[in-house]
């Protein structure tokens, strides 16, 4: 993650790394507020690296409220299973909404080999419009 200089009291609260998925929470003083950047890898929804993400994703937005979330989650919100509907309600049952138009119109990634369409990068909050103002 990248932070610009002009964010003179930046500080590092969280940096976790695990089996190749990382989070790492970034405190923005000045504009009281947090930024959380995640890459989950792609892997097996039922694998325990998985069951992991979901645990340490839960309790990262339970202690960072306030907080902005971008990341590479891997999950794929075109589609309904198991796995995302347990994802939704992790961050729905912390505060935190969507911002990502979810449909067919707006996919994250497309892969022109395939001709096949996701949406797995997904960008959270849990302020509400009329915080932002």
């Amino acid at each position: 993650m990248f932070i610009h200089d002009s964010f003179d009291n930046a500080s590092i609260l969280f940096e976790q790394d695990y089996n190749n998925n990382n989070i790492l929470v970034v405190s923005l003083l000045q504009h009281n507020f947090k930024v959380i950047g995640i890459y989950r890898q792609p892997n097996n929804q039922s694998d325990p690296n998985s069951i992991l993400f979901n645990e340490v994703f839960e309790r990262t937005l339970s202690k960072y409220p306030h907080s902005f979330v971008f990341g590479d989650f891997n999950i794929n919100l075109l589609t309904v299973s198991e796995h995302t509907i347990r994802y939704q309600n992790a961050f729905s049952l912390n505060g935190f909404a969507l911002l990502n138009e979810v449909s067919n119109i707006f996919p994250t990634r497309i892969n022109k080999a395939s001709g096949s369409i996701s949406c797995i990068d997904h960008v959270l909050t849990d302020f509400h419009l009329y915080d932002l103002s």
